[in-house]
C-alpha cells in the first residue's frame, strides 16, 4: 500500500513522550457491515488489539486505505461519511473513491475499489478494544445477493499490483498520530449481511395458527414465507398475508413446521416451530387436604406441565415433562389450574384441581345468636357467645361483615372465645368466628346477626303557646307510633292542658321498633289584667253627655254600642 505521509504539527510537540505511555491500539480488522436502520453497507474498522485510550493522539488519523471486492456489473458510491471527525469542520472527514479497477483490466470476474479519507486533522471517537467504528456507508447498484458477493480487499489473496494496469495499489492499510505512522492493519473479518429474523405467536383451539413477524428495516420489505410442515403441507405468504392456519387442531397435524423468510435483497433466515395440539387429559380427583394430599396428572402425548399464574398458592409437578405425573406440595386450598403446554408453549390444556382443607376436623365450634337481637342506637357492650371447640389449642378470629360475605377481622378483642360490641352504628350487621388449629386445621361458623334501628325524630308543638290563666291549649307530637306526656297531660298524639302557670311539657315519643325519643314544648300562661272604669260625671239629665274612662288594659271594647278605646 502506498499511503501518502500527513504532516501533523501537534506531532511534533508529542513524539517526546508518546513512548512514554502503552495506552494504544496496536491491530485493527476492516469489516463490512450491513446498516439495517440505513439500508447500505458500512465500512467499519475494529479496534481489535491493544489498551483503551481517550489520548487524541491514539485517535488521531494518520492516513487509511479501505479498498472493497464486488461483483462485475455492481458500480458502488459513497453514500455517507461518518468518521473521523474533523478538528477543524466537527463534520466528518469525507471518504472517496480514489481507484477503481473492472474487467478485463482486473483479469478476474470482480471489481476492486480503492477509498480514502480526505487528507487533514480528523479524531475517531473515544473507543474501547473490540468497538467497532463506521467509517463510510457505501450503495450498491444494483444490489448484491444478501451481501454474499461484497468482502474487503484482502491484502493476501487478491490480485497483485503488477497484475493490474499501472500497477495500482489497492492494499488495505490504517495509522493513527500514535504510535507514530505504524501500520495497524492485520486483516478483515467476515462481512455482517444481518438476515431478517421473526418472532412466533401461536394460538390454538377449535384449529392451529402460526403467526408470524419479521425483524428488519422498512426498506428491506416486503418479505415472503415459504412454509413445509407434516403430511404434505405447504404454503406461501407475504408481510399481509404472513400465518397459517391448520385445521382440524388434532393430533394428526402435529409435528414440525418449517418457514423459510427471505427480505428483498434476497436473505433468508429458515426457523422450525414443532406444534403439538395439547389434551390435559380427564380433570383429576379433589385433594382433600393440601398439606398432604396430591393430585394425578394424566396429560397426552409430549409436553410439559406449567402451574398458571393466578393459582392460589405454589404447587410443585414431579415431573414437568413427563404426562403421567403427580401435583403436590400445595401451599394454600383453593382451584388450581395447571396447564399441559406444547414444547414451544404456544397451545397448551388447561385443567382444575380442587385443593381442600380438610386436613383436621374442628367439632362443636358454634355461636349464639345474641336475644334480642335488634337494638336501637347507640347500641353498646352487646357480647356474642360463642361454644369451646372439642379440639383444644386453637386460636379464635372473630369476622364481621355488612353483607354476610365479604368479612374482615372484627373490630377490638377479636381473639377470644366471647365477643363483646362495645358500640355499634345503625345497620345489620353479621358476625363469624374462625377457630384454627394449626396447619390446615381452620372452621368458620355460620353468621349471626345484629340489627341496630335509629331512634325515631320526636317533634312537639303546641296550637297556642301563650295563654292566659283559665285558658287551653292544644300539645301535638309526631314521629312514633305511642307518645307519653308529663305533668299528667295524658296520652296520645294529641292532648289539650290548662295549665295556671307557665309550664314545660315533655313527650316520649316511641317506634314500631320500640326506639323512643322524646321531645319538649313550653306553654306560657299570663295572668289576667286589673281593669277599673269611671266617669266623668255620672249623674247626668237627658239630653246630655259624660266621658267614661278605662284603665288596665292595652285595647279596650264597650258594650251598649259605647265604642273602643280607654
Amino acid at each position: 500500500m502506498r499511503l501518502l505521509r500527513i504532516s501533523i504539527p501537534v506531532l511534533l510537540l508529542t513524539i517526546f513522550f508518546s513512548t512514554k505511555t502503552s495506552a494504544q491500539v496496536t491491530a485493527v480488522d476492516y469489516v463490512i457491515v450491513y446498516d439495517t436502520s440505513r439500508c447500505t453497507y458500512n465500512a467499519c474498522v475494529v479496534m481489535a488489539e491493544g489498551s483503551v485510550s481517550s489520548l487524541i493522539l491514539s485517535r488521531q488519523y494518520a492516513n487509511a486505505q479501505f479498498s472493497i471486492v464486488v461483483p462485475d456489473g455492481v458500480n458502488m458510491t459513497i453514500d455517507t461519511a461518518f468518521n473521523p471527525i474533523s478538528t477543524f469542520s466537527s463534520e466528518p472527514v469525507p471518504w472517496t473513491i480514489t481507484t477503481s479497477v473492472a474487467p478485463p483490466q482486473s483479469t478476474t470476474s470482480n471489481k476492486y475499489y480503492s477509498v480514502t479519507p480526505l487528507l487533514g486533522s480528523g479524531l475517531y471517537p473515544v473507543y474501547a478494544i473490540g468497538d467497532t467504528i463506521p467509517l463510510f456507508a457505501m450503495n450498491l447498484t444494483p444490489d448484491v445477493t444478501c451481501g454474499n458477493d461484497i468482502r474487503v480487499w484482502d491484502n493476501d489473496t487478491d490480485p497483485s499490483s503488477s497484475d493490474l494496469p499501472g500497477s495500482q495499489d489497492f492494499d488495505n492499510g490504517f495509522e493513527l498520530a500514535f504510535p507514530l505512522f505504524q501500520q495497524l492493519y492485520r486483516g478483515n473479518l467476515e462481512t455482517d449481511v444481518t438476515p431478517p429474523t421473526v418472532d412466533i405467536v401461536g394460538e390454538c383451539g377449535g384449529q392451529v395458527m402460526i403467526d408470524l413477524q419479521a425483524k428488519g428495516a422498512d426498506c428491506n420489505g416486503p418479505f415472503t414465507y415459504e412454509w413445509t410442515g407434516p403430511n404434505g403441507f405447504s404454503a406461501t405468504g407475504t408481510d399481509d398475508i404472513n400465518d397459517v392456519l391448520i385445521q382440524p387442531a388434532s393430533s394428526a397435524n402435529n409435528g414440525i413446521y418449517t418457514v423459510t423468510i427471505t427480505d428483498n435483497r434476497n436473505c433468508k433466515d429458515t426457523i422450525s416451530i414443532p406444534f403439538e395440539v395439547q389434551d390435559g387429559g380427564s380433570t383429576p380427583a379433589d385433594v382433600d387436604c393440601y398439606l398432604t394430599g396430591s393430585a394425578t396428572l394424566t396429560g397426552q402425548g409430549s409436553g410439559t406441565w406449567v402451574p398458571a399464574g393466578s393459582n392460589p398458592g405454589s404447587v410443585t409437578i414431579d415431573n414437568p415433562n413427563s404426562g403421567n405425573t403427580t401435583a403436590s406440595g400445595f401451599t394454600a386450598p383453593g382451584t388450581y389450574v395447571i396447564i399441559w403446554e406444547n414444547i414451544t408453549g404456544t397451545c397448551g390444556d388447561s385443567i382444575e384441581v380442587s385443593v381442600m382443607n380438610n386436613c383436621c376436623t374442628i367439632t362443636n365450634n358454634t355461636i349464639d345468636q345474641p336475644s334480642p337481637n335488634e337494638f336501637c342506637d347507640p347500641a353498646e357492650n352487646i357480647t356474642i357467645t360463642g361454644s369451646s371447640p372439642m379440639n383444644s389449642g386453637g386460636t379464635y378470629l372473630w369476622n364481621y361483615s355488612t353483607d354476610n360475605v365479604n368479612f374482615m377481622p372484627a373490630s377490638g378483642t377479636n381473639n377470644q372465645q366471647n365477643y363483646t360490641i362495645l358500640s355499634l352504628g345503625v345497620g345489620t350487621h353479621y358476625y363469624t368466628r374462625t377457630y384454627t388449629l394449626g396447619p390446615g386445621g381452620e372452621e368458620t361458623t355460620t353468621s349471626v346477626t345484629i340489627i341496630v334501628n335509629a331512634a325515631p325524630t320526636a317533634t312537639a308543638v303546641a296550637s297556642d303557646d301563650n295563654i292566659c290563666i283559665g285558658e287551653s291549649t292544644d300539645l301535638t307530637a309526631t314521629g312514633g307510633d305511642t307518645y307519653t306526656w308529663d305533668n299528667a297531660a295524658g296520652t296520645g298524639s294529641t292532648v289539650t292542658v290548662s295549665p295556671t302557670a307557665t309550664t314545660t311539657y315533655e313527650v316520649t315519643v316511641v317506634d314500631g321498633n320500640g326506639c323512643e325519643a322524646t321531645e319538649t314544648v313550653t306553654v306560657t300562661v299570663n295572668p289576667l289584667p286589673t281593669v277599673t272604669a269611671v266617669a266623668s260625671d255620672d249623674n247626668i239629665c237627658i239630653g246630655e253627655s259624660t266621658d267614661l274612662t278605662a284603665t288596665g288594659g292595652d285595647t279596650y271594647t264597650w258594650d251598649n254600642a259605647a265604642g273602643t278605646g280607654s
